[in-house]
């Protein structure tokens, strides 16, 4: 899961809070999820340019990558959606 951001405006504080219950809710996080925070001028282009929502605002966007391919894109500090989100996309234990 990355937080994707502006440089004047950082990453989600809300969310970022978030992000450790929901690392802490998975047997095997370290195997299985990470969370990481870019900001717009050290996301690759071809990235950039597939946002899902268009290009990035004050208002926070989050993306989840499995094995370098998007696979979901959400909107806003909407914590359901984003815990929705992972446990759609988090990878088995046997995987």
């Amino acid at each position: 899961m990355i937080d994707f951001h502006l440089a004047w405006c950082g990453a989600c504080n809300i969310i970022e809070q978030n992000y450790r219950s929901l690392y802490f809710a998975y047997e095997n996080a370290e195997q299985r999820i990470a969370f990481y925070n870019a900001q717009q001028d050290v996301i690759p282009q071809e990235i950039y340019s597939a946002l899902k929502y268009g290009p990035l605002t004050c208002k926070p966007r989050f993306a989840i990558f499995i094995e370098g391919e998007k696979k979901e894109e959400v909107d806003g500090a909407d914590f359901t959606n984003i815990e929705k989100a992972i446990k759609k996309f988090i990878p088995s234990l046997d995987d």
